[in-house]
Formats: structure tokens, sequence, C-alpha cells
């Protein structure tokens, strides 16, 4: 019998996060060629891992089984033209692992603490004018 060894969550996220990218570069070749029955197999594969692995219920985890659901939804000839852009943008974002867009997934702890000490709203000072 194999031994199982037990991976770490970290490395298992990283795992996820290129698997999700070679997922999301692998539908695209099959959608261009047409094959988008091929592309969304591909896609719900990539998913099935992810939320099969140790770290499914980590948040970036999560994200990835998100951002994976997004791009199935262009896997069809009516939608392709302008999903291909948005399949890109998300596949170099992991692949790189650089936010693009809204979702902000790769922000360091030095980020996510600048990005909410500028978010506090400055009060005009009061008193005498």
């Amino acid at each position: 019998e194999e031994a199982k060894i037990e991976v770490n969550e970290g490395v298992d996220i990283q795992r996820n996060r290129l698997e999700t990218a070679n997922a999301m570069q692998q539908a695209k070749v099959e959608a261009d060629r047409g094959e988008f029955e091929m592309a969304r197999i591909t896609v719900e594969c990539a998913k099935k891992k992810v939320m099969e692995s140790r770290s499914c219920k980590a948040e970036r985890c999560s994200d990835l089984y998100e951002d994976l659901d997004g791009v199935e939804k262009y896997m069809s000839s009516s939608q392709w033209n302008y999903g291909k852009k948005c399949v890109n943008a998300s596949e170099m974002s992991h692949r790189m692992q650089r936010s693009c867009g809204a979702k902000t997934k790769y922000k360091t702890a030095k980020q996510a603490c600048m990005i909410a000490s500028s978010s506090v709203p400055v009060m005009p000072p009061t008193g005498p004018a």
C-alpha cells in the first residue's frame, strides 16, 4: 500500500493555483478550436480538484473555484469573443499571483494594511474658523 503523505496547506493552495491557471489555459486552447464542451469539462475537472484538495476550505481556494465558475460561463460560441479576454486576465492573475480587476486575492499583509488605512475617511477639522 502506498502511504499517504500529509501535504502542507500552503503548498496545496499553490498547487491549486497553478492547476487552475493551467486548466484555464487548456480551456482557452479548446475554446479557440470551437471545442466548448471539452473546455467546460476541463474547467469542471479543475473545480473538482480544488474542492477535493486538502486546502479546499481556504479562502484562496474558494476564490479559485469562483474564478473557474466564472470562466466556465464563457465556454460557448456566443460568449467566447468577450469571454476570452476575461479568461486571459484571470489565468494570468493566477499564474503571476497578481490581482487584476476588483478582487485583490494576492495582496500581502502590508498591502492590506495600507488599503485599510487609506480607506479611512479624513474628518475635517472642527472648531472656530
